[in-house]
């Protein structure tokens, strides 16, 4: 029997060769990116999936707020894992505290600037359960200057990660510390990635180690057996109030504390001051069903092709019927030759996968699943082919075998025609409202990203070199470094900051006694240059001035959101004295008020800003001179070397760095236009085999109205005009759709556009222009065919 079912599949697929390529062609494409999205979808999934006891395990954040405006923080300072673990002994296990960063690495001649070099207490390896190659995870990092390296770093640093235990390295110039630990590959996907990863104790003789404002790495713990976080969250403002009861009755504001599930760190969103990596689960679940609806459209060329022919093979079926065959047996052969077509798509989608995914994963900036067990990926293989044979097969096997031997022998295929038609036409539909949708998506994305990327942000961003101070050398040089730069004719100014726009900007408590007003705000710390560096426009009061001593110190600005928070004017708040009561007792007079300006991503809103004068800075801002930017990249690295020869040169451009805020919603962009090209062209790809169906079934019919003087153009309107309406009708049930789920995809951003009712008429047109080049092909074939060929028989 399976020998039958094998002659008459492989006889099925040679006598209709266009139906059986287009169908092969549609599957393998639609599989192939549903299978690039699967994995891209896996390997979000899996993360931080294998960290152990993860229903006790958590990262402790900050709530803080800006007037009345809640928010989380990611971290927290040093203080806060000894304490919780002495405070709260019968509930915490323990914890772990992780600081990242970057540092210089010397060995020999060789250096490496590395961004991926981490700090962390000695229990980390087993807290996390990371395997090492090489090396005891207890006692790896128990030592002062032990350090423990991924696989790839000791392979780049020493060609074989066999030789790096037991080696050393010059780290920051400062000190050495020696590999004591090999990290294996991580058994998942995690929420930090680790290049290098010393022990804490290198900081614990800090001034600021021990300091409970000074917060900047991540503190997680493990809580016992038959513990929860809703058992302890009663007992954490009572732990604030201890520990920083004092700076909260002084500052009239206080922060918070809650722990956050260790599975819910990666997709977590509107986190502040963050530093672990992150995904975002709307895009997750939005590519997931896409790649399902891909899937379903290109199952759906399958079951319109299967039953536009499914009148052609109605004498087969009936003859069948007649010498016996059962209804099962008859859908046993359609899901035999579906399985057969299938399997060959499928084995081809796995390789047209295999070759596609290092240029799509450069191209898109996304990751793919590690090495899959062979076992999973055989299993995902033979399950999605049953799955789609079933899908393709299943309806036109049991719509085939119900036709009517009596019917269908005596050349009576009208009835099976109208059965199928209003499936085919609702096939078509259905495909052709999901690629319009795919389509307007892309656009919409497009303007946004377009709306973000040139939206006056009240700062100049072109042309401004950024450059980060990651050594000690450039910052206690920095005025050095500023003359030198000055020096060069294309170098219009220099500014130190400590928060650049599009980049984290701490918060203070805001007291203006005069107006017996405490409020919030974020805090720009600067030297007296950065109003001409960034550009920045006074709307009220004056600029700092270099040549008043006072200005270094005693004087501060406002934006006019804080203004407008304080409830004055921007005349009266010149001259009114502040404190930020979260730095100092110092009285600041404010001297002007700046218009307000993104100082952080369009995904926020403007808050309340505070500019003060202050030696802190974390970057360097270079306003250069268009026509000279190779020649000031030139100058800055010269003058880099002469202050900081041991650290390699950095630099990005502002507005570089102010597109990067977006790249996931590029991202989202690319992703959206590449499939939404592979959803129109599978469903123009059953078009083309349909309207090749209609044109054969209506040859005689062509062929009369030829002979009664039909133009060809009023044949291909005829032949077309079905399709047409079909196209128009996925146009009106696309459109509410995206609009719903693109306003809501909107509301991740402050700052956004108006959809627009042109862009729906728009991606319609542009598939039914595509979507008639495929038909138009068999429509004029069929117009300007001889009509004696098609009536001669009759």
């Amino acid at each position: 029997m399976f020998n039958n079912y094998l002659k008459i599949t492989f006889r099925q697929i040679l006598k209709n060769k266009t139906a059986s390529l287009i169908n092969y062609a549609g599957l393998s494409i639609g599989l192939a990116a549903a299978m690039i999205i699967g994995l891209f979808v896996y390997n979000e999934w899996q993360t931080d999936k294998l960290i152990p006891e993860p229903d006790r395990t958590y990262r402790l954040l900050r709530v803080s707020n800006i007037n009345n405006e809640p928010y989380d923080i990611g971290i927290t300072s040093a203080p806060f894992a000894p304490a919780l673990e002495q405070d709260f002994a019968a509930e915490v296990a323990e914890t772990v505290r992780l600081l990242d960063g970057g540092s210089l690495i010397e060995l020999g001649e060789k250096r490496f600037q590395e961004d991926n070099y981490f700090y962390a207490d000695a229990n980390f390896l087993t807290f996390f359960d990371l395997p090492l190659l090489y090396g005891d995870p207890g006692s790896a990092l128990k030592d002062l200057h032990n350090v423990v390296v991924s696989k790839a770093i000791a392979r780049k640093y020493f060609g074989d990660e066999k030789l790096a235990m037991g080696e050393t390295i010059r780290v920051d110039n400062s000190y050495d510390a020696v590999i004591t630990g090999v990290l294996d590959e991580l058994p998942g996907p995690m929420h930090f990635q680790p290049d290098l990863v010393e022990s804490t104790l290198e900081l614990a003789e800090a001034t600021w180690w021990s300091g409970w404002w000074n917060n900047n790495l991540c503190t997680y713990m493990r809580l016992k057996e038959g513990r929860t976080a809703a058992d302890l969250a009663p007992f954490l403002p009572g732990f604030m109030d201890k520990y920083f009861g004092e700076d909260f009755q002084r500052n009239g504001n206080r922060i918070d504390l809650r722990l956050q599930a260790v599975r819910d760190i990666y997709f977590a969103k509107d986190i502040r001051y963050d530093p672990m990596r992150h995904g975002n689960r709307q895009a997750v679940n939005i590519f997931f069903i896409t790649a399902l609806l891909l899937i379903v459209i290109a199952c759906a060329n399958y079951i319109n092709l299967a039953t536009a022919k499914a009148v052609e093979r109605s004498k087969e079926v009936s003859i069948h019927k007649v010498l016996g065959s059962g209804r099962m047996r008859i859908v046993a052969q359609m899901l035999s030759e579906s399985l057969m077509l299938t399997s060959a798509s499928v084995l081809t989608a796995a390789l047209l996968t295999k070759w596609a995914m290092p240029g799509f994963e450069q191209l898109f900036a996304v990751e793919f699943a590690a090495d899959l067990p062979i076992p999973m990926i055989v299993g995902g293989l033979l399950g999605l082919t049953l799955i789609v044979s079933l899908l393709a097969g299943l309806y036109p096997g049991w719509m085939l075998s119900s036709f009517r031997p009596a019917f269908a022998l005596r050349g009576s295929t009208q009835a099976g025609n109208r059965n199928t038609a209003g499936l085919r036409k609702g096939l078509i539909i259905f495909q052709f409202a999901l690629s319009v949708g795919l389509l307007c998506s892309t656009i919409f994305v497009r303007q946004q990203l377009n709306y973000l990327q040139n939206k006056e942000l009240g700062f100049d961003k072109e042309h401004v070199l950024l450059l980060p101070i990651n050594n000690p050398d450039i910052y206690n040089k920095r005025e050095n470094f500023r003359q030198q730069l000055l020096r060069d004719p294309g170098v219009q100014e220099v500014a130190f900051l400590s928060g650049v726009p599009g980049g984290d900007h701490d918060a203070t408590s805001v007291q203006v006694p005069e107006l017996n007003q405490n409020i919030r705000m974020r805090t720009a710390f600067v030297d007296l240059n950065v109003v001409s560096t960034l550009g920045l426009e006074i709307v009220a009061g004056r600029d700092f001035n270099p040549e008043l001593s006072a200005d270094s110190t005693q004087v501060v600005m406002l934006n006019e959101r804080a203004v407008a928070d304080l409830g004055t004017s921007q005349q009266e708040i010149i001259g009114k004295r502040v404190v930020m009561a979260s730095f100092d007792t110092i009285p600041r007079t404010v001297i002007g008020v700046v218009r307000d300006y993104h100082f952080t991503s369009l995904h926020d809103a403007i808050e309340p800003l505070i500019i003060s004068p202050s030696f802190w800075a974390r970057a360097i801002a270079v306003k250069a001179e268009g026509s000279r930017i190779p020649q000031i990249i030139s100058a800055a690295e010269t003058a880099w070397n002469a202050q900081a020869p041991d650290f390699p040169f950095e630099y990005q451009f502002l507005d570089e760095r102010l597109d990067r805020l977006y790249q996931s919603e590029a991202q989202q962009g690319r992703l959206f236009a590449l499939f939404a090209g592979i959803a129109i062209f599978i469903a123009c790809l059953g078009m083309f085999g349909l309207a090749s169906f209609a044109a054969a079934t209506r040859t005689k019919e062509v062929g009369i109205r030829k002979v009664l003087g039909a133009s060809i153009a009023s044949i291909v309107s005829l032949l077309s005009i079905d399709f047409i309406k079909l196209i128009v009708i996925a146009m009106v049930i696309a459109s509410p759709i995206v609009w719903y789920f693109m306003q809501d995809w909107l509301q991740n951003f402050a700052y956004r556009i108006d959809l627009q009712w042109w862009v729906f008429i728009a991606a319609g047109l542009g598939a039914l222009v595509v979507a008639m080049i495929s038909v138009s092909y068999q429509s004029i074939r069929a117009a300007v065919a001889n009509p004696v060929e098609s009536l001669k028989n009759e």
